[in-house]
């Protein structure tokens, strides 16, 4: 039987309170291309009607490939973003192996610096960090590399800590798999184990294979003249039988015989 699920007053509330926080997250998206393609002067005047007809021009696109190296700087996102997740992942990946798998002295200590690490904005070390990459001689100079690696650093730095951490669930669950996978084996080779016993012991006690075994070693099954049969219908009775005590005149003839023995012995 399917329920129909109906509509509560609370997640139509929930629903309304989601739907608005989304409009006032995607519309000032949707605002800024709507008025990327209207003319300057009409973004202030008709900021908020949408550029149909003569409001329509793309001369702000055009004037931006014209003035300014767009493609440089999507090729310079591209290659600092590359670097910086491929080195990121190596890293991290390093390290969150090593402190998932392996247990040593201080390895709960790492664990919770890694995490403290995060609680740190990384606002907080602009100045620091640029003061430290000027003292090295790779800010504001004239090779590009040099001033992509200035940027590619501290990213990696900065986000080492979280990668580390996601990293080290994911290989500690792997783990888990793993184990659990190993036990699942070993329970298939035990359970195949434990037939292929049963089968050994019931081939074992079977009376066709017990024939066989004992005709194989020279036993014949007995005839009826080679069988006795007892019987037992009567009750039960038992005999006590109690030694007779000796007169004065054999004790005497036994004490005589015993020191005639030990005097013949002593002489010899």
């Amino acid at each position: 039987m399917i329920e129909k699920k109906g509509f509560s007053i609370s997640k139509i509330v929930i629903y309304l309170v989601l739907s608005l926080w989304a409009v006032t997250t995607v519309y000032p998206f949707l605002w800024v291309i709507l008025n990327s393609f209207k003319d300057r002067t009409q973004i202030v005047a008709n900021s908020f009607v949408l550029p149909l007809g003569e409001l329509f021009t793309t001369k702000n696109y055009s004037r931006a490939f014209t003035r300014f190296n767009i493609w440089g700087a999507y090729g310079n996102s591209i290659i600092i973003s590359g670097l910086v997740t491929v080195f990121v992942v190596i890293f991290a990946g390093l390290a969150a192996y090593g402190l998932a798998r392996y247990h040593f002295k201080g390895r709960k200590a790492l664990q919770s610096l890694v995490i403290a690490s995060m609680m740190f904005p990384a606002f907080a070390t602009i100045i620091p960090v640029f003061q430290m990459e000027n003292s090295w001689g790779i800010t504001n100079t004239s090779s590009v590399w040099l001033s992509r690696l200035s940027v590619i650093l501290p990213q990696i730095a900065g986000n080492l800590s979280f990668a580390i951490v996601v990293l080290m669930g994911y290989i500690q669950l792997t783990i888990i798999s793993d184990e659990v996978v190993s036990l699942q084996n070993q329970l298939e080779e035990l359970q195949t184990e434990n037939v292929t016993l049963t089968a050994q012991h019931e081939q074992m006690f079977d009376l066709a294979t017990v024939k066989e075994v004992a005709e194989a070693a020279g036993m014949s099954k007995p005839s009826s003249s080679q069988i006795y049969y007892i019987d037992l219908s009567e009750g039960d009775s038992a005999v006590v039988y109690q030694q007779e005590e000796s007169n004065l005149l054999s004790r005497l003839l036994t004490s005589l015989n015993h020191g005639i023995y030990a005097v013949v012995e002593y002489f010899e």
